[in-house]
């Protein structure tokens, strides 16, 4: 063998031993890519579960306190209406003791007062057909479709029943505050609630909200939700925004809510403009 042959053969063995090396550096290559985009998927898997961990203890949690604060409520209403039937039944008691003893007669006192909101049918429905008749004093102009939305999710008929107290509620708060008595009443909805003006017909304070928050009012995606049909009267578009708003519901994704605008001292009425499941905000979103 010749020296030239011998060059040739090395040359051709360094060669090969070069590309088998670039082959090698390039499987290396893709499998620390490879090993690099799994560690990023597993990371990113991680990441992920936490967010979804935390959202479900924070979705828990907010549950929890939503459940809290509704039986805080009607435990609430039940204390607030036990001790106004005890003041009433002692006052009424006082009074026909007074009769009797100036000799008249009180056998009529105790018959049973008309309930000029009785709910006939039971059902969602009732509050679409007859709410004119129902609530002379109230304006509907709500989307009767979010209603029934609720309505299919409504099993045991509480969120109904809460639903056409809060009308009657309204109802009787607009007429109150178009009385002479109400003429002379200093405060709004809130103060009318807890100073026990409502009657038989009043909800618990807690259930009336004023207002939204700062980050709700001032989202443009947030506060669309909120603008509901009014009459031409009110806003010559048809259109305004609402705030305030009854808590039908706390707790659960739906967590029902009425929003209604205050339109006393233009129509002499409450215009009910929605009747449906929270919209959203930073907690439902």
């Amino acid at each position: 063998m010749t020296c030239l042959t011998k060059i040739a053969e090395l040359r051709a063995e360094r060669d090969r031993l070069q590309a088998a090396d670039a082959l090698l550096r390039e499987s290396l290559q893709r499998a620390n890519s490879s090993i690099q985009r799994l560690e990023q998927t597993i990371d990113d898997n991680i990441v992920d579960h936490n967010e979804i961990v935390q959202e479900m203890e924070s979705r828990h949690k907010e549950e929890i306190e939503n459940q809290q604060f509704e039986w805080l409520i009607k435990d609430e209403e039940a204390r607030t209406s036990s001790d106004k039937v005890r003041s009433l039944t002692y006052q009424l008691d006082e009074a026909r003791r007074l009769l009797i003893e100036n000799g008249i007669d009180v056998s009529s006192s105790r018959g049973a007062p008309e309930c000029r909101y009785v709910q006939e049918l039971g059902q969602w429905e009732e509050i679409e057909l007859f709410g004119k008749d129902k609530f002379p004093n109230l304006v509907f102009t709500c989307d009767w479709k979010k209603m029934m939305y609720i309505a299919e999710r409504d099993e045991s008929g509480a969120w109904l029943s809460q639903t056409w107290q809060s009308l009657a509620m309204l109802d009787d708060y607009c007429e109150f505050r178009r009385s002479e008595k109400g003429s002379r009443f200093i405060g709004g909805l809130r103060e009318y609630l807890e100073g026990g003006y409502g009657g038989a017909w009043a909800i618990s304070s807690g259930r009336y909200r004023s207002n939204e928050s700062d980050i709700v009012k001032g989202s443009r995606k947030y506060s669309a939700e909120r603008i509901f049909n009014v009459p031409k009267e009110v806003d010559p578009s048809g259109k305004a925004v609402m705030y305030s708003h009854i808590v039908i519901q706390t707790k659960g994704t739906v967590s029902p809510r009425i929003y209604f605008r205050d339109c006393v001292q233009q129509l002499g009425k409450i215009v009910i403009g929605y009747i449906g499941k929270h919209p959203r905000n930073t907690l439902t979103n």
